[in-house]
């Protein structure tokens, strides 16, 4: 497996359980982080905050939706498509 892909998702891991709003802990890479109310609207943008300076990348309109960041496998994603 690809050491970068590992990278990504425990760093997401690691931010949503330091940032989780109802101590939810069992927070898997398909967890949906929303509906399990573990980052709520502000925490939106925590979370975009985050993932622009930890992977040195911006996110436009369109990359800041609820389908895109709804669990650590989408953010992933997200994170990959634009590191390219």
């Amino acid at each position: 497996m690809n050491k970068k892909i590992i990278d990504i998702k425990l760093e997401l891991l690691k931010f949503l359980k330091k940032n989780n709003k109802n101590n939810f802990n069992n927070i898997k890479n398909n967890t949906k982080i929303f509906e399990k109310n573990i980052i709520d609207s502000l925490g939106i943008i925590d979370l975009v905050f985050f993932i622009e300076n930890k992977f040195k990348l911006k996110l436009n309109d369109k990359d800041i939706s609820l389908n895109k960041l709804k669990d650590i496998n989408s953010i992933e994603k997200l994170i990959k498509s634009k590191i390219k």
